[in-house]
């Protein structure tokens, strides 16, 4: 083979990889504006002629990423779970590996439950109540969601897998079984959160933390 040739092959290959990238960065814009708009007006308030002009796309482009308005749906509902589910989580992974003792693994944790009550951590745990809710009737969005939070679980799970290896967490439970749990007991906390509410946040907190520190150390 030539060099002529290589550096032909190589040149499709540059151009094929930029048509992906054209098309994917066209893909991820329509994506955007959809979450965008159902996290200020939800899903009712989605008007296709505005969101191809926001995006400055046509018609076709849209049907050819997602098949329908009903594709977008989906596929703009499971992006607002997977991008809700993250939040924190690389701040609470570093906590785990910069952990030597269990006091520091504690504090952890401590530091990432006091930011629960950040506005945009509430907002986005909304943001993702809402999400699960539009799952309803709807498998395929189901299935992504279903993935998004476990992919989250596993990331967490592996994280405090070394520190229960060494001992600083109850060799005795499953690790992603309590990651989960852990986040399924935030979602309820958004009832103590809401507007209205008469029950006080910080007795939540003390009863979650007392609830992991039984979970976690057997304390």
């Amino acid at each position: 083979m030539s060099w002529t040739v290589i550096f032909q092959s190589r040149g499709a290959i540059r151009r094929l990889y930029i048509g992906i990238v054209a098309k994917e960065s066209t893909k991820q814009r329509i994506l955007n504006a959809a979450v965008r708009t159902i996290n200020e007006k939800g899903e009712a308030g989605v008007r296709i002629d505005d969101l191809l002009a926001e995006v400055n796309v046509t018609a076709p482009s849209l049907y050819h990423h997602f098949g329908s308005r009903e594709g977008l749906m989906v596929e703009a509902q499971a992006e607002r779970f997977a991008q809700s589910i993250q939040t924190g989580v690389d701040e609470f992974v570093n906590a785990c590996r910069s952990s030597t003792t269990v006091e520091e693994l504690r504090l952890g944790v401590r530091q990432a439950l006091a930011m629960r009550s950040d506005k945009r951590r509430i907002e986005h745990r909304l943001q993702r109540l809402n999400a699960l809710g539009a799952a309803y009737a709807r498998p395929e969005l189901a299935k992504k969601i279903v993935d998004a939070h476990e992919s989250m679980v596993v990331e967490v799970a592996s994280a405090l897998q070394p520190l229960q290896t060494k001992g600083l967490i109850r060799s005795d439970i499953n690790l992603q079984a309590v990651v989960a749990w852990y986040n399924g007991a935030l979602m309820g906390g958004l009832l103590v959160e809401l507007e209205g509410s008469t029950l006080d946040p910080n007795d939540w907190d003390t009863v979650m933390l007392d609830a992991i520190d039984k979970l976690l150390f057997g304390l």
